[in-house]
């Protein structure tokens, strides 16, 4: 008999489909915790450095954006996230957006957001699975100072993490992965 030369390649991205392909649905079978909230905040964009704005004067012009990521990886609903910022720059432009943290085809539910823009958000119903990214640009040097050395608080009725909602869901489903291997 003439065995087939890939066969352990081909067994292998199979194997690969399944576990990619079962992603979501292991989610809330093996990782998920019934109450947590994961967020992660950081300078996505900074357009402030000494070969943009070689002189002070310059540097008025300066801008970055901030990106701060709050997830429910828990298995229940969040009705009440309290965040806390500070200090915030005077000049802000805020903007918020609802995702998914593993993909679903389950209807997607806005969570009512207040104080975008302001030193105190507070996001109500936060589903699971769901991840709201919060993201402000200020203008000038003093902003970027402020942004990069923002504070961020949670409170929340919920184990809360410094770890970006994806990525901490992502590690969990590998060690999980791991433990059945």
């Amino acid at each position: 008999m003439r065995s087939m030369p890939f066969k352990g390649t081909i067994l292998g991205v199979l194997c690969l489909f399944i576990v990619v392909g079962s992603f979501s649905g292991a989610f809330s079978l093996l990782i998920a915790h019934e109450s947590e909230i994961s967020y992660e905040g950081a300078i996505v964009v900074k357009t402030c450095n000494s070969y943009v704005a070689p002189t002070e004067d310059d540097r008025r012009t300066c801008a970055t954006r901030y990106q701060l990521s709050i997830g429910n990886t828990g298995s229940i609903n969040q009705e009440l996230i309290k965040v806390e910022l500070g200090p915030l720059p005077e000049r802000l432009t805020s903007n918020t957006r609802t995702l998914r943290i593993v993909a679903s085809n389950a209807a997607m539910i806005q969570p009512s957001v207040e104080g975008v823009g302001t030193s105190q958000v507070i996001i109500h119903d936060l589903l699971e699975n769901h991840m709201l990214e919060l993201s402000m640009t200020g203008t000038g040097i003093v902003a970027v100072r402020q942004l990069d050395k923002l504070d961020v608080l949670i409170d929340a009725d919920a184990t809360v993490i410094n770890v970006h909602p994806r990525t901490g869901t992502l590690a969990r489903f590998f060690r999980a992965l791991l433990i059945f291997i």
